[in-house]
């Protein structure tokens, strides 16, 4: 038997593969795991600026910040505990600590900013999503036996 090579099935594997790696449900878990570790870096960061200059205000607002950061990573642990859309719960808050932190620090303005993007990804996917489930086929007994 004589193996033929087949380009269209080969690229047909890999566009399943790549598919099935890159979906946008996976792609968004990464993006909020990612904010949640910029929520910790931001607030280290924070902290060793608050050593050199205190300030009060700015010291209430990192706590605040570093504690969302552990709401969110208990919300990405047991996801059934919230009550509202996981998706809805992570964009809030990302949205309004990356506002909080542009107003931070140098470093954190940059976090900020990848926060408010995270969150905006959060609530289109929560928009724009289409949960398209398919009837359950009811099987009748009368028509089996016949």
């Amino acid at each position: 038997m004589i193996y033929t090579y087949n380009p269209t099935y080969l690229y047909l594997k890999l566009f399943i593969f790549i598919n099935r790696m890159v979906e946008l449900v996976n792609l968004i878990k990464f993006c909020n795991l990612l904010v949640i570790i910029c929520f910790f870096i931001s607030s280290i960061s924070n902290y060793t600026v608050i050593g050199k200059n205190y300030n009060a205000l700015m010291f209430i607002v990192n706590t605040f910040i570093l504690l969302m950061g552990i709401l969110l990573g208990l919300a990405k642990i047991y996801p059934k505990k919230v009550d509202i859309d996981i998706n809805i719960f992570n964009s809030g808050i990302q949205f309004v600590c990356g506002v909080f932190m542009m107003g931070m620090s140098n470093i954190s303005i940059g976090i900020g900013i990848i926060c408010i993007i995270v969150a905006l990804l959060n609530i289109f996917y929560v928009i724009f999503r289409h949960n398209i489930t398919e009837p359950q086929e009811t099987i009748n007994s009368d028509t089996e036996t016949n």
